[in-house]
């Protein structure tokens, strides 16, 4: 979210990413992918948030909106990284 798309091509591909990191996070809700009920599933509903919240301003080509969007995505992956990764 550094740089903001310049053309419609760009805001398509913002949009594309967004429903493939959605369909993640909720991908890591389900079967065996669930490391626990608690702050695993909260994490993986945060970015699905986070997900449809880069979609939304992708659709409305809303620069400041992707940015915000962006930390937020940034930051969800970077607490669960930081607590479950080794």
């Amino acid at each position: 979210a550094s740089e903001a798309p310049t053309d419609d091509q760009q805001w398509v591909a913002v949009q594309k990413s967004a429903v493939m990191l959605g369909d993640s996070g909720t991908l890591l809700m389900t079967g065996s992918r669930a490391k626990d009920n608690g702050t695993w599933m909260e994490s993986a509903r945060a970015l699905v948030d986070a997900a449809e919240a880069t979609l939304k301003a992708g659709k409305a080509k809303d620069s400041e909106a992707l940015s915000q969007a962006g930390d937020e995505v940034f930051g969800t992956c970077k607490a669960c990284h930081a607590r479950y990764m080794n």
